[in-house]
């Protein structure tokens, strides 16, 4: 991948191992699949948290702008 594309190359990895978890939690874990989750997963958990937060405080950060707009009309 292009060193561009690497960081997204990485939380594909991860997201997918995820996935992948997710989908045998309920079954029994292969041999392959490690108990504990692998930096790639991490980092991916990691992004989604602050995906997470970004996306609440944006939120926020609309609904003030709006507010401030409709009291401006008024």
């Amino acid at each position: 991948l292009p060193s561009v594309k690497f960081h997204c190359g990485i939380l594909a990895v991860g997201a997918l191992r995820r996935a992948i978890r997710t989908y045998l939690a309920d079954r029994e874990r292969p041999a392959w699949l490690p108990e504990e989750l692998t930096p790639d997963e991490k980092h991916a958990v990691e992004e989604e948290k602050l995906m997470e937060i970004l996306t609440k405080r944006a939120a926020r950060y609309e609904a003030v702008k709006k507010k401030e707009e409709e009291e401006r009309k008024e």
